[in-house]
């Protein structure tokens, strides 16, 4: 689908003016983005728009799981690890899953056959799926914990802990020093400039980003936050933000989007393409995308794909189409890619 189809369908699905559309549709050319994400982020649509219109561009349907929650006997059809793997929800009998990643609609063959039903696909929220999975665990921790009642000895945990004295507390003198120098210290802190805070109304893509970047690497919140402003001022990625501040290498920006993305990261350093496997795609279609196939499944038909943009569902469809293979996305360094693309052209 070309990107002005993209561009028409959020300005008339959701309520993005034609220079915000215009704008991301720029920004999402130079970041690698979705054009989706990039309005998200600039709170240009919702989180539920913007997979309202990712389903219209797929042309598979949309299921709002807030305003129809499948009831639990539909919950029931599909194996609970199976809905975790996948991400996806029973929302009919036929069965139809919910998906929360629009690229597992290319997963509904392998679904069908772990669960030997026949099985359709319709994208909805992100938020929403995982509530779902989240409150179906719930439910069976409820169950766990009903049969394991003890009638016998309700009673003993209540008077059990009574606050035991601190005896030692005083026999340190020197311990009321350092409380005095804590004190002392946000004194100093506000005779410089406050240290910028993380926004907390941040669109939820650049939260989750946020979350997995503090948990996964060395950058700070303070890091993050200073990092922020500039996101703000530019308009650009958050991770490409990161990296600019310095609070990131560019390595750890990818890794952190394959986890948001739930693509496994391939590192193509050290790596040696097959010739072989590496012919099974057009090398026009391999420069234009800036793509590189890294391994093949031929008795599962199944071709993995590195890319910097693995949510890029045209490119992926494109060569599906034009190879016959299932195309399973990794996410690696664009320009990794590029260095072997451009080795494998000078050979």
């Amino acid at each position: 689908m070309s990107d002005e189809r993209a561009r028409q369908i959020f300005l008339e699905n959701t309520g993005a003016t034609q220079e915000q559309v215009d704008k991301a549709a720029q920004l999402s050319s130079q970041t690698g983005e979705s054009l989706g994400a990039v309005l998200e982020m600039m709170g240009a649509v919702s989180a539920s728009e913007r997979v309202q219109c990712m389903a219209i561009q797929m042309d598979v349907p949309y299921v709002d799981l807030t305003e129809n929650p499948p009831p639990p006997e539909l919950l029931a059809l599909i194996p609970r690890e199976i809905q975790q793997k996948y991400k996806a929800v029973p929302v009919s009998v036929k069965v139809t899953l919910a998906l929360a990643n629009p690229l597992g609609v290319f997963s509904i063959d392998e679904i069908a056959e772990e669960t030997g039903m026949e099985v359709t696909a319709a994208i909805a929220a992100e938020d929403e799926v995982e509530r779902l999975l989240r409150g179906s665990e719930e439910e069976d921790d409820d169950d766990d914990s009903s049969e394991v009642p003890n009638p016998v000895a309700p009673a003993v945990p209540v008077e059990e802990t009574p606050p035991a004295p601190e005896p030692a507390a005083p026999t340190t003198p020197a311990e009321p020093e350092p409380d005095v120098e804590d004190a002392e210290e946000p004194a100093g802190d506000n005779d410089d400039e406050p240290a910028p805070a993380i926004p907390e109304d941040l669109p939820s893509e650049v939260q989750a980003y946020i979350d997995i970047v503090l948990e996964d690497t060395s950058a700070t919140e303070e890091d993050v936050a200073r990092a922020l402003v500039r996101w703000q001022e530019t308009g650009e990625h958050v991770g490409q933000a990161l990296v600019a501040a310095g609070a990131i290498t560019n390595l750890e920006r990818v890794q952190c989007q394959g986890k948001q993305w739930q693509f496994e990261f391939i590192d193509l350093t050290d790596f040696t393409p097959d010739p072989d496997v590496v012919s099974r795609v057009p090398r026009d279609q391999l420069n234009r995308n800036a793509v590189l196939p890294v391994r093949l499944e031929d008795d599962d038909g199944v071709l993995y794909l590195a890319m910097a943009n693995p949510m890029d569902v045209y490119v992926i469809d494109s060569i599906q189409v034009t190879t016959g293979y299932r195309v399973r996305p990794l996410i690696a360094l664009e320009d990794d890619i590029r260095r072997h693309l451009a080795s494998l052209d000078a050979g």
